[in-house]
C-alpha cells in the first residue's frame, strides 16, 4: 500500500515531463524544486502507514498497476486539455469521456462475479455521492482547470488528496493520522506553494 501510494502520486513528474516536450512548457528551477518536495511529502505519508501486515501476494503486480494508475491520469488531463484547445467544449469533453468510461466499467461486476444487487442501501447512497462529487465535481474542475492553467500546477493539487482524506477521515471516524502524515502534508503544502507560486 505504501509503495503505490507513493507511485500514484508521481502525476505531477509525469505531466511536467508531458508538459515540456507536448506544450512546450518551461519548467523554472523553482518549480522543479517544488514538485520534488511535494513528492517527498507524498513518499512520507506513502510510508507511514507501518501497521500493515508483512505479507502481499503480489507486490510487483500492485506497483505497476499503480505507475500505469499515475501515467493513465496524465494522459488523461493531457488529452483533455488538448481536446478543449483545439474547440472541443468542456461539457461535451467531459460527456464523451465519463460516459465511455461508464460503459467499459459497467459488465466488470458480472465479470468478477458479485452483480448489482442485494446490498445496503446505504452502498447505493454512496456511490450516488461518488458519482455526484469526486466525478462531476472533482473532475470536471480538473478538466477545466487543465485548459486554463499550467498542467503542472493542475496535477499538483492532486496532491492534496492524502491531505483532505485524513481530514475526513478524523472528522467521520475519529481516525488521527500518524505523525509522519502531517509531516508530509505539510511538506505537500511546501512543495506545491513553491510551484505554483513560480509558475
Amino acid at each position: 500500500m505504501a509503495a503505490s501510494t507513493t507511485l500514484v502520486t508521481t502525476t505531477p513528474i509525469w505531466v511536467a515531463i508531458l508538459s515540456k516536450f507536448w506544450l512546450n512548457e518551461k519548467l523554472s528551477p523553482l518549480k522543479i524544486i517544488g514538485i520534488g518536495i511535494a513528492f517527498l511529502g507524498g513518499i512520507i505519508i506513502g510510508f507511514s502507514d507501518t501497521e500493515a501486515g508483512g505479507f502481499y501476494s503480489h507486490p510487483l503486480l500492485g506497483d505497476s498497476l499503480a505507475l500505469i494508475g499515475a501515467w493513465t491520469v496524465s494522459l488523461y488531463l493531457m488529452f483533455g486539455r488538448e481536446a478543449q484547445q483545439r474547440g472541443f467544449p468542456l461539457g461535451g469533453y467531459v460527456i464523451v469521456a465519463y460516459t465511455v468510461a461508464a460503459i467499459i466499467l459497467l459488465p466488470l461486476p458480472l465479470i468478477f462475479g458479485v452483480g448489482y444487487t442485494d446490498y445496503p442501501s446505504i452502498v447505493y447512497v454512496y456511490l450516488l455521492l461518488m458519482g455526484i462529487f469526486p466525478q462531476l465535481v472533482g473532475h470536471t474542475s480538473f478538466n477545466w482547470a487543465i485548459n486554463q492553467i499550467s498542467p503542472t500546477s493542475v496535477t499538483l493539487a492532486i496532491l492534496f488528496e492524502p491531505i483532505g482524506a485524513s481530514f475526513l477521515g478524523y472528522l467521520f471516524f475519529n481516525e488521527v493520522p500518524p505523525v509522519a502524515v502531517l509531516i508530509g502534508g505539510i511538506i505537500i503544502l511546501m512543495g506545491v506553494a513553491i510551484a505554483v507560486i513560480n509558475s
